[in-house]
């Protein structure tokens, strides 16, 4: 039986501390994004060239966007469905389908060739961006045989054949606040 945990601090520590590799875990995906979607301290600043310049709550704003759907959904007053999501919990099935949305739409949205910034955080300031990678034949150097004098002969090797694909990129640069201090 695992531990629950209530903060996002928490699960990222408790991730952190027993964590052996650093491969994808679609576990810990689901933990991180149910504990940020109910945890009302879990706040981060938002920063611009000349530093905080506000702040984001996925908590506030995800409970925002549940009273919007219960007040269209049910046609009652604004501050009855406010109230009403305050009380809402998201499950790990719906922090699953926040986390396939969020993906999907990452994938979506680079189609269009624009940069997709993820915002400028205290110490980071990087954006992705859909890169076409063309086909290519690619052969490697392989020690085939050694000479007489005990060196190792190398030939290339068999050429293999990548097809063209699409990769994802960051980009990033020094936050301009870091550089105006």
């Amino acid at each position: 039986m695992s531990k629950e945990f209530n903060t996002v601090k928490d699960v990222i520590e408790d991730i952190v501390t027993t964590r052996t590799q650093t491969s994808a875990k679609a576990k810990d995906e689901v933990r991180v994004a149910q504990a940020m979607l109910n945890d009302p301290t879990y706040i981060v600043d938002v920063y611009d060239k000349n530093g905080v310049c506000g702040q984001y709550s996925p908590y506030t704003d995800t409970r925002n966007m549940v009273a919007e759907i219960i007040k269209d959904a049910t046609k009652m007053g604004a501050n009855e469905a406010t109230e009403l999501s305050q009380n809402y919990k998201f499950s790990k099935n719906s922090a699953q389908t926040m986390i396939n949305f969020s993906k999907e739409f990452v994938n979506t949205y680079l189609e269009t060739g624009r940069k997709l910034p993820l915002g400028v955080r205290e110490k980071s300031n990087c954006a992705l961006v859909k890169k076409h990678k063309e086909a290519k034949v690619n052969s490697f150097p392989m020690a085939s045989s050694i000479d007489a004098d005990g060196n190792k002969v190398y030939t290339s090797s068999p050429a293999s054949m990548t097809p063209a694909y699409e990769t994802i990129r960051v980009v990033g640069s020094c936050p301009a606040h870091l550089k105006n201090k």
